[in-house]
């Protein structure tokens, strides 16, 4: 069976493969030893998913869980985090590796003989790297469903914390999440400032997390003023790509450690959580099957009888459904009417069409 590329790579992080050979990559204990802690050194295998059906809890823990790994997934996909540009020369490359150098903020820094000096960092793309920024946002925003706190409490609800195991592995966890999404007054990597040399000297001092945030909130997701002063958006380009780059390595470690917990049978996910496709990567939208084109002018009548008659029966729930969204927009009270009309002519289909 050949196995396109595409579906390759939406497979690829449905395993616990982030991790595989590199023991801890940052922080305290790190995410790589959570499978071990139940018992495994890493899921390398797919996920078990029940059916869905009466042996699947359909609860809103088990749907904020389920929609929480379709978000990391959709990180784990992003073509900076299928990126191998590792700097790991020991090991072969595996996706995911640039967004672990750039999380470290590598610099070179070269000494002139006029006494400067010049130092170098690397940057993504910077329209790339929003994107990723975007798909990590809901993780951020308190105010979200899928808040990292929400999603895992959820998460521990369904694990019941009850074997020691577990209770490690979730405050690993929780504590990788802090790390990366604290922001208090803190440096993660770097300090900065500056002093004005003449107009009474003014100074401004900003941690890499002040300035990541400015970038987001100024220069990409919102409109807020400038608060960072001489410092451009280069500048808080250059601290958000170590900030949402660690971001975005917690969110990938948490997504093979639900997948493990998943493996392992600890936790039940309905069917396609981990399977199901979570990106576009076609450049053009394509529909093959029974249909019938009807060209009307915006807005006629589509129960003119010229047009009703050219339907076929194969072909008439769907005219029928269509009638009723177009009922539904003009306000018409009948459309409900149209509804259980369609569905006494269907049972057992809340979706004739």
């Amino acid at each position: 069976m050949t196995v396109s590329r595409e579906i390759a790579r939406q497979t690829l992080f449905a395993g616990c493969r982030w991790s595989v050979g590199r023991g801890v990559i940052f922080g305290s204990a790190g995410l790589a030893p959570m499978c071990r802690h139940l018992g495994v050194p890493c899921c390398q295998t797919g996920p078990t998913e029940t059916p869905r059906g009466d042996n699947v809890a359909e609860t809103r823990d088990t749907q904020l869980v389920a929609d929480f790994v379709r978000r990391l997934r959709r990180v784990a996909l992003h073509p900076l985090a299928l990126d191998e540009q590792g700097a790991d020369n020991q090991l072969p490359p595996l996706p995911g590796d640039l967004l672990r150098r750039l999380m470290h903020v590598p610099t070179s820094a070269e000494e002139h003989e006029d006494g400067t000096m010049t130092m170098r960092s690397p940057l993504p793309d910077e329209v790339q790297f929003e994107s990723l920024a975007t798909r990590l946002r809901p993780f951020t925003l308190g105010s979200d469903r899928l808040h990292w706190q929400n999603a895992l409490s959820a998460l521990d609800r369904l694990t019941g914390l009850e074997d020691p195991a577990l209770r490690a592995s979730s405050s690993d966890l929780r504590e990788e999440w802090t790390q990366a999404t604290n922001r208090s007054s803190r440096a993660r990597a770097f300090y900065t400032g500056y002093q004005v040399a003449d107009g009474g000297g003014r100074t401004q001092h900003l941690t890499d997390i002040d300035l990541a945030y400015a970038w987001l909130y100024q220069d990409v997701a919102h409109g807020d003023e400038v608060s960072t002063g001489y410092f451009g958006v280069k500048e808080r380009f250059r601290a958000a790509v170590g900030v949402f780059s660690h971001l975005a390595v917690v969110a990938i470690e948490t997504l093979h450690y639900i997948n493990c917990l998943a493996q392992l049978g600890v936790i039940t996910l309905p069917v396609g959580t981990f399977s199901d496709p979570v990106v576009v990567t076609d450049d053009d939208y394509v529909f093959h099957g029974l249909g019938l084109l009807v060209e009307t002018e915006v807005g006629d009548d589509l129960s003119d009888p010229a047009i009703a008659a050219s339907v076929p029966d194969t072909l008439r729930p769907a005219f029928v459904l269509a009638q009723q969204m177009v009922a539904q927009r003009r306000g018409d009270p009948q459309s409900e009417v149209v509804t259980m009309e369609v569905r006494r002519a269907h049972p057992g289909s809340e979706h004739p069409a």
